[in-house]
């Protein structure tokens, strides 16, 4: 850590209060966000740092101590992302494979990703010097990180035990919801990964992978938002006789006026003539498929 930004931290430490722990994944979201950077050339204000910081501590202790404390006190959701990934990395930091990873490999945390970036090389090249038969092959992995500035992946193969051992302990924290590159810098810098509350995935149909934590508002926009990108219209139930002519509709051959006979036929009420029934129908197909009434028209089906 420069001298600069180990400044900083002291300076702001006593104005920001809390536990140590909360501080110190609050402090790892901070710098894993640039803001130190800001701080210290004249960009973000101290008295912002100090908000920022004391807003993911609070807000941190309020989901550890008492998860239904967020529920009553309302919040944004951009908050309570902040507050779940500071909780989140405090958890991972005690996970037994972290703890062990670290104290064996890594004294104290790298700073930017020149450093992670020297430091996988480093290792990579003495397994070349040492037994170039065995890299890439036996012990072959490919170790994935986070760019400090740009938020790209890095990727390396290499065959050195120290990095194969990272990226099984990486994957180990996928249960944490991270993809593996941010669970890899985090081991190695500390740097607080966002947790991804809710996925999408939109082809024929809209699949939602949806963190616990996320509040249920949140999961209906984010159905909406992905929803308008397949069908633009609104979702809007149809009734029993509605549906009842749409069925009629594209089971009967013929004209209107036949398909009307043959809901009546039916035990249904039918329509006054072929061409209301037509109408409907159109409206329907409209509603169920997200289009606008006469998109496509049921003689074109």
């Amino acid at each position: 850590m420069s001298d600069a930004i180990a400044q900083l931290r002291e300076m702001l430490r006593p104005k920001v209060g809390g536990p140590d722990d909360l501080f110190r994944v609050a402090w790892a979201a901070f710098r894993g966000g640039d803001y130190a950077e800001e701080v210290i050339g004249g960009e973000l204000s101290e008295a912002d740092a100090v908000a920022k910081l004391r807003s993911w501590v609070n807000a941190s202790r309020t989901i550890s101590d008492d998860p239904g404390e967020a529920d009553r006190g309302g919040g944004d959701f951009a908050s309570h992302q902040a507050a779940l990934a500071v909780v989140t990395a405090s958890r991972a930091s005690g996970d037994d494979a972290v703890i062990a990873w670290r104290a064996a490999h890594l004294p104290q945390m790298l700073t930017s990703s020149d450093e992670l970036r020297a430091w996988v090389v480093a290792r990579m090249r003495s397994v070349e010097a040492d037994s170039p038969e065995a890299f890439g092959e036996q012990l072959g992995t490919t170790v994935r990180w986070v760019n400090f500035e740009g938020l790209r992946e890095f990727r390396y193969t290499t065959g050195a035990p120290v990095l194969v051992e990272l990226a099984q302990v990486a994957r180990r924290l996928w249960r944490y919801g991270w993809r593996e590159a941010e669970a890899t810098t985090f081991v190695l810098t500390g740097a607080v990964p966002m947790v991804p509350m809710i996925r999408t995935k939109i082809g024929g149909r809209i699949a939602l992978q949806v963190h616990p934590a996320t509040p249920p508002a949140e999961v209906a926009r984010a159905y909406a938002e992905a929803r308008v990108t397949v069908l633009p219209g609104r979702a809007r139930l149809i009734s029993a006789r509605v549906a009842a002519a749409v069925l009629v509709a594209h089971t009967t051959p013929g004209t209107w006026e036949a398909r009307n006979r043959e809901l009546r036929r039916r035990g249904e009420p039918g329509y006054a003539t072929g061409d209301d029934m037509r109408r409907t129908v159109e409206r329907a197909e409209a509603k169920l498929m997200g289009e606008r009434p006469g998109h496509r028209p049921i003689d074109q089906v």
